[in-house]
């Protein structure tokens, strides 16, 4: 729960309410958290598509990696 006084003593307020008023309480914070995430990530992060393009890897190193990374997984059913 909440520890700060300010925090508690607004609870308590709010808690004396009636059922309408807590929800137009609780619509006027989201519109207020949204404003001030608004500017938090205005640019979009950076796509995936295209992430290995002009490496050239081929089949076969790709067959290799995955060899080696399989080579010491234990091959017995654990449980």
């Amino acid at each position: 729960m909440a520890t700060d006084p300010k925090l508690m003593e607004l609870l308590k307020a709010t808690s004396t309410l009636p059922t309408e008023d807590k929800i137009q309480l609780i619509r006027s914070i989201t519109d207020q958290l949204k404003s001030d995430l608004k500017g938090i990530r205005e640019t979009p992060g950076e796509s995936l598509r295209g992430l290995w393009k002009g490496l050239d890897i081929t089949a076969q190193e790709i067959d290799d990696n995955q060899h080696e990374v399989w080579r010491n997984f234990p091959r017995e059913i654990i449980g």
